[in-house]
């Protein structure tokens, strides 16, 4: 397996703080180990970019006569474009994190050392930034769907096939600026936090291996999962009608389950319902597919109006009935625990590979901290999956 790079700094990223579990890792930031470590991910970002180049080249050519049945080189073709655009995003994000730290210090003695931090940020504009990057991210899945049906297409559909692939540059233009803001969101969030304690900038690696064959679920595949467990439920408010990011105001996380307008209720009480326009909420549970543990998850939308008919939300149309949608079809009744069974899936495919290195301890407690692959709201990692994917359940028992 490849070894990646997570997480360079303990605090937001992971859950605790890994220096209380375990200090072997945490050494004083070098201005060697910056140089080596910019030096291998601009040579990384040269290789990914060259060999996008080249496929982006060969796409739009192929795209041009699209075949009428499946042709084993073009889809092997877009789902390596897939790949090299996810690690091209890890290394995109090391690089703004890299110069970021280069930015915030100064070198003395082969160390660094922390300046002047002008300007605290906030958390409020790390979960924007996050959100954002989760719905545009969502955007570009669902635009290789269509993409990888090129051999198939609805009988009542023409799909023109090089606009799906000029759209999903587009939106990959997007989302590597997005991923550099936010790394430097991060970055300066946390050496802030390093800054009131010490001078001397620490760091803590957190290695991961990425996830291995058949630890992943595909998309709309049929999966018999087992032994469910309930975990908690994120709920993001915005002042918008129906959830969009650009109209974020909160959030909160608990692990008392409810129904969205249990949720609604909470946020009115909570931000004033004449802030308050909608709630996302993300009910989140594992569960077991042989021997592996996946997050399983239902995603409704509950707005403050009584709205009928389809909405666009994070790019896909939901159907709202007396301003309740849920963005998969499926809905949940807020109390129950999902049974043993076959599920089908909306998979977020290597989603936590970026952002969601999480440092969990083991237990009983013996120094030892474990990566993973987790959901990370408010603060804290839950519903961790063996594929570093998200999972939401489209089709059910």
């Amino acid at each position: 397996m490849v070894l990646m790079i997570c997480a360079l700094f303990p605090g937001m990223m992971i859950s605790g703080d890994c220096e209380s579990c375990s200090t072997e890792d945490v050494t004083p930031y070098t201005s060697q180990y910056l140089r080596e470590s910019s030096l291998e991910t601009d040579e990384m970002l040269d290789t990914l970019f060259q060999n996008i180049s080249k496929k982006t080249e060969l796409l739009t050519e192929m795209l041009k006569n699209v075949p009428s049945k499946e042709d084993e080189e073009l889809s092997s073709l877009i789902d390596d474009f897939y790949t090299d655009y996810i690690y091209y995003l890890h290394y995109n994000y090391q690089k703004a994190t890299l110069e970021t730290v280069s930015a915030m210090t100064s070198e003395s003695n082969n160390y660094l050392l922390i300046n002047e931090i002008d300007k605290q940020i906030e958390r409020s504009e790390l979960e924007m930034a996050f959100l954002q990057y989760e719905n545009l991210t969502r955007e570009v899945d669902a635009q290789y769907d269509i993409l990888r049906l090129y051999y198939a297409p609805t009988e009542d559909t023409q799909v023109e096939y090089g606009v799906v692939f000029d759209n999903i540059l587009f939106l990959y233009k997007e989302l590597t600026n997005l991923n550099t803001r936010y790394a430097r969101l991060m970055t300066e969030y946390n050496i802030s936090l390093q800054a009131e304690k010490q001078e001397i900038l620490m760091r803590s690696l957190v290695i991961c291996d990425t996830p291995g064959t058949g630890d992943s679920l595909q998309s709309y595949q049929q999966y018999y999962m087992a032994s469910f467990a309930w975990v908690k439920a994120w709920v993001g408010v915005y002042s918008s009608q129906v959830p969009n990011t650009d109209y974020f105001i909160g959030e909160f996380c608990t692990g008392t389950k409810n129904t969205l307008d249990g949720y609604l209720a909470i946020a009115n009480d909570e931000y004033d319902p004449w802030n308050v326009g909608s709630i996302q909420v993300k009910y989140f549970f594992i569960a077991n597919q042989s021997t592996h543990q996946h997050n399983a998850i239902y995603e409704g939308n509950r707005s403050n109006y009584n709205l009928n008919g389809n909405y666009s939300i994070g790019g896909r149309q939901v159907s709202f009935t007396n301003g309740t949608g849920w963005t998969y079809g499926v809905s949940y009744d807020g109390s129950s625990t999902p049974s043993n069974g076959n599920y089908r899936f909306y998979v977020n495919a290597d989603w936590f590979i970026t952002y969601q290195a999480c440092c969990i301890p083991s237990w009983p407690p013996d120094n030892t901290i474990y990566p993973q692959w987790c959901n990370k709201h408010c603060g804290g990692c839950f519903a961790c999956d063996d594929g570093a994917d998200q999972n939401f359940i489209i089709d059910e028992p």
